[in-house]
C-alpha cells in the first residue's frame, strides 16, 4: 500500500511539468513567434527592452567617443541589402567581424591558434594590456549583449534606422580595433 501512495504522489507532482513540456514542444513555433513580437517584457525583475538596449548602446558609444552616424553608402552592399530583407543578419555579421578581430588577435599573441578561445578572456586581455580602454570594453560588451538580444528574439521588429545606427557603431568599433590590433610597421 505504501508503494502505491508514493507512486500516486509522484504522478501527481509530475503531471503539471510534463503537461507544460508537451505544450511547449507542440506549440514552440507559435510561442516563439509571439515572444518575438514583444518589444519589451518583464519577469521577476528582469526586463528586456530592445529600444532601451539600443539607446544604452548609443550612450555607451558616445562615452567611448565612437561615431554613430554614417551614410548608408559607407556600408557594404550586403549589409544594406540585409537591412531590407533580414535585419538581424546585419547584427550577426557585423558582430562576427568584431568578435573575429578580438579572438584572432588574442589567439596570435597567446600562441593559442589551434585552441578555442574564450571571447570574454580575449576582450579582458585587450583591456589589461592597454589596447582598449574601459569604455571601449564596456561598449563591446554592450554590442554583444544587444546582438544576443536581437538574435535570440526571432521576428524582432528592427527598424531601418536602428540597423543603420548599429552598423555605424559596429563599423567605428571595428575600425578602431583594426588600428589598435594591426602590427606596427
Amino acid at each position: 500500500m505504501e508503494f502505491f501512495e508514493i507512486f500516486t504522489n509522484l504522478i501527481g507532482h509530475l503531471a503539471w511539468p510534463i503537461a507544460m513540456v508537451v505544450i511547449f514542444v507542440n506549440f514552440k513555433n507559435e510561442i516563439s513567434g509571439f515572444l518575438g513580437r514583444i518589444k519589451n517584457a518583464k519577469y521577476k525583475g528582469i526586463e528586456l527592452d530592445l529600444q532601451q538596449e539600443l539607446e544604452e548602446l548609443k550612450s555607451d558609444a558616445g562615452k567611448a567617443g565612437v561615431t554613430i552616424h554614417y551614410s548608408p553608402q559607407s556600408f557594404s552592399e550586403d549589409n544594406v541589402a540585409n537591412i531590407e530583407t533580414a535585419p538581424e543578419w546585419t547584427f550577426i555579421r557585423s558582430w562576427q567581424e568584431i568578435e573575429n578581430l578580438i579572438v584572432d588577435h588574442y589567439s596570435n599573441v597567446s600562441g593559442l591558434k589551434d585552441t578555442k578561445v574564450s571571447f570574454p578572456k580575449a576582450l579582458q586581455y585587450l583591456h589589461k594590456n592597454g589596447l582598449i580602454d574601459f569604455e571601449m570594453e564596456m561598449l563591446i560588451n554592450k554590442l554583444r549583449q544587444t546582438r544576443n538580444l536581437i538574435v535570440h528574439r526571432p521576428d524582432s521588429s528592427i527598424t531601418r534606422g536602428e540597423a543603420i545606427e548599429w552598423l555605424g557603431i559596429s563599423k567605428s568599433v571595428k575600425d578602431r580595433l583594426s588600428q589598435k590590433l594591426s602590427p606596427s610597421p
